[in-house]
């Protein structure tokens, strides 16, 4: 008995059954239908629906030529691959079967000019051009963008990077890098009177006050600026015996300035909180103030007989004597500075020269640094002194200045000494070598928030000796930067032109919110007072 085919139902006879041509027959119907409906189903493949392989490509390296069959046109959607036998040095073309050069352009249009040797390339006809497929490697990055010997790809191909990266640690070389300051802003002066160390609170906003001028009615102004130098607000004090102001001290929510026989404390909205007055015979010359509100001051106070008595005097916020402490040697206190560890230190000018720690709790000295007896032990005599501050190690660095051994008044020096948290001397180093023997004026400084400090001369710094009887005026300021290490990593001569008597660089101020440094500054014929705001950049060549 016949079976018939799983697939198609062929009919299949036993052997033992005899041939029977109907059935070959109808099997043969069968196979014929099928193979019609198969061949209807298949789709008619255009030449631009495969991708065509060139074996053979001739030709130049830029200029390449081949031939295969079945090409008779190009039409939109042509597509071939192909080897490339070297590599290509400009604007490449592909000529098939003599039907004319056709431009090979990347996906962005521009023309395909770094193809490689042995490299196999895909490209499609569209519009009069072979479009470059799977191209991959765009981008704008240049090798200068990219870390050194390391491999990329852009629109000019495969490219290796130059760009040299310095990790955590490892030196730069300093011919590759350029560092100084650049000025942010500087604020116009908001009336007369000279300039004064501005103070700085935690958002970074400015504090000055200027000194009284009969030009404006001896008024007194204390101004904040934004940390972009914008005027936020402005109060004036009057006062008929025109007190000369401190500058401003700033520390938590409180400020502070004296100015003539009082000392103020304010909120920083210049919401006045108290004035301590001290007394007809007191006349305040530093001041510094916790963020708690007490202020220390430094007072001169008048005596008929044996000249002024010196004395250091803690107040609370509310005008409450907490301690007198009388300087030692009656010397006049040229700086004082609140330290971290919220005791103070204050240096000492005429009678002294020393550097001295006093105690917050009860003005007990705990230890004094006496510079004019290390220098007068090697005949270099102190005769001047400026600032004191506090490191961020916790140390202590003083500006001060004195003659050598050959002393006159033109061949001084301008000396900055380390001494340590402990009162331990430490090295010193003369900035004058800069530019040259000065005056003995000595340097403004403040801390540069990294172990070292920033530097700016004083107003006797700008005469310039050139032979022992001669001086010339030196028409710029200089500032810089101080490692701990006592050694200067940067100095600058500011371009601008001054004065002899006008145009000093009077404080600087250190602004750690944004790393800067805010310098106050005399400016004009009269001495306005103006201040300046810098940045200290570095940046790779």
């Amino acid at each position: 008995m016949s079976t018939d085919t799983v697939n198609y139902g062929f009919k299949k006879d036993n052997e033992d059954e005899f041939y029977n041509v109907n059935v070959v027959n109808a099997n043969l119907d069968k196979i014929d239908t099928e193979m019609k409906r198969i061949e209807d189903t298949i789709p008619t493949v255009s030449p631009t629906d495969s991708v065509k392989w060139l074996e053979t490509v001739g030709g130049t390296a830029n200029a390449l030529t081949a031939n295969i069959p079945d090409i008779e046109s190009y039409k939109n959607g042509l597509a071939v691959s192909f080897p490339v036998n070297a590599n290509s040095t400009a604007a490449m073309t592909l000529n098939i079967n003599g039907l004319g050069a056709i431009p090979i352009k990347k996906a962005n249009g521009t023309a395909f000019s770094n193809a490689k040797a042995n490299g196999v390339y895909t490209v499609r006809y569209r519009a009069g051009a072979f479009i470059l497929q799977g191209e991959g490697g765009v981008g704008t990055a240049k090798p200068e963008d990219v870390v050194k010997d390391k491999t990329f790809t852009n629109d000019e191909g495969e490219q290796v990077g130059t760009l040299k990266v310095y990790n955590s640690g490892e030196k730069i070389p300093t011919s590759k890098v350029t560092a100084g300051y650049r000025s942010q802003w500087i604020a116009a002066p908001v009336n007369y009177g000279g300039a004064f160390p501005t103070g700085v609170d935690k958002d970074g906003n400015v504090y000055m006050i200027t000194n009284p001028d009969n030009r404006d009615s001896s008024v007194t102004t204390l101004a904040k600026y934004s940390p972009t130098g914008s005027l936020v607000n402005k109060i004036t004090l009057s006062d008929p015996n025109r007190p000369i102001p401190s500058g401003v001290t700033v520390n938590g929510d409180f400020l502070s300035f004296y100015s003539g026989r009082n000392v103020f404390i304010y909120n920083l909205d210049l919401t006045q909180l108290a004035v301590i007055p001290l007394g007809n015979s007191g006349i305040a010359n530093r001041v510094a103030i916790t963020n708690t509100g007490d202020v220390y001051v430094a007072i001169n106070v008048y005596q008929s007989v044996g000249g002024d008595k010196r004395e250091i005097r803690k107040y609370n916020r509310y005008g409450s004597l907490i301690w007198t402490k009388p300087v030692d040697n009656n010397a006049d206190v040229v700086d004082m500075r609140l330290l971290s560890d919220n005791n103070i230190v204050i240096a000492t000018g005429y009678g002294g020269y020393s550097v001295v720690k006093i105690q917050a709790s009860n003005g007990a000295t705990l230890w004094t640094v006496a510079l004019y007896t290390i220098h007068s032990a090697v005949s270099v005599y102190i005769s001047s002194m400026k600032n004191v501050i506090e490191l961020s190690d916790g140390s202590i660095m003083v500006s001060y200045g004195g003659g050598n051994s050959s002393y006159t008044p033109y061949r001084n020096e301008n000396l900055i000494r380390v001494i340590s948290s402990s009162g331990a001397a430490g090295s010193a180093i003369a900035i004058n070598n800069l530019i040259g023997e000065q005056y003995s004026y000595p340097l403004n400084l403040c801390t540069d928030g990294n172990g070292g400090a920033y530097f700016g001369t004083g107003a006797g710094f700008y005469w310039r000796e050139v032979d022992s009887t001669t001086i010339s005026n030196m028409n710029y300021n200089i500032i810089g930067r101080l490692n701990k290490n006592l050694q200067i990593v940067w100095n600058q001569i500011l371009s601008q032109s001054r004065n002899a008597y006008i145009e000093h660089i009077q404080a600087l101020t250190y602004e750690p919110l944004f790393d800067s440094v805010i310098m106050s500054q005399s400016q004009g014929t009269w001495s306005y007072g103006i201040i300046r705001k810098w940045d200290w950049y570095v940046s790779l060549k």
